[in-house]
């Protein structure tokens, strides 16, 4: 899936992420030692909090975006699998045609 942005990029699976009760925040970005541009960017769940459940903390969706030569941003690699409060396994339902 290609997006014009990170911003796009990182709004579209926040909206997913929302939809189905959670919050994502960056876990890690890359940037260019050119021109100091981001050009990789890891969104994940927000977990750690010490009000959150342990089965909680081990929810693994993520999404690493990457930006092509072009300008456009990449879905790199994801991971639509994550643990409600409850422990139990779910899936996010990003399209991703």
């Amino acid at each position: 899936m290609v997006f014009e942005s990170e911003s796009a990029a990182k709004s579209f699976y926040d909206d997913d992420a929302r939809r189905v009760g959670f919050q994502t925040w960056v876990l890690s970005s890359r940037k260019s030692d050119r021109d100091g541009s981001v050009i990789s960017c890891g969104v994940g769940y927000r977990g750690g909090s010490e009000n959150r459940s342990k089965g909680h903390e081990r929810c693994s969706a993520m999404v690493l975006l990457k930006k092509e030569k072009l300008g456009t941003w990449v879905i790199r690699r994801f991971s639509r699998v994550f643990f409600d409060l409850l422990g139990f396994q779910m899936m996010l339902n990003l399209d991703l045609v």
